[in-house]
């Protein structure tokens, strides 16, 4: 079985690419808006914020094999949560990072404060 950690537009993929695959999954958002993202897999789907005991309880409970976390980058204790009960578990763990965006094509101004970025805009 499969954790994903769920909540950004990867997990559509991954999730499609595991139920076609006859792959056995368990999809974790945390808030209810994720949950009407993902209700394709509702059959999959657990809305719930787990910590750390909530995961190796889950892990154990459904003989998770390995766990993907797609989380969004702001989620960090979701991802600190995670890498704990791997760790504890002796699961295997993998983090999605997208790569960051190539902005030198673009007009793009940056600035060290929302004070100035506010000024820019005015």
């Amino acid at each position: 079985m499969i954790l994903v950690l769920g909540g950004t537009s990867e997990t559509h993929g991954l999730c499609r690419y595991l139920k076609d695959s006859n792959e056995s999954y368990i999809l974790t958002v945390a808030t209810d808006y994720g949950e009407k993202q993902f209700k394709e897999f509702k059959e999959n789907l657990c809305a719930k914020r787990l910590n750390k005991e909530d995961m190796k309880n889950l892990i154990a409970l459904e003989n998770i094999r390995l766990i993907v976390d797609l989380t969004h980058p702001y989620a960090f204790e979701v991802s600190k949560n995670a890498i704990g009960a791997a760790n504890e578990t002796q699961t295997k763990y993998i983090r999605y990072e997208r790569d960051e965006s190539d902005t030198s094509s673009l007009d793009v101004q940056t600035t060290d404060t929302h004070e100035e970025a506010a000024e820019i805009a005015k």
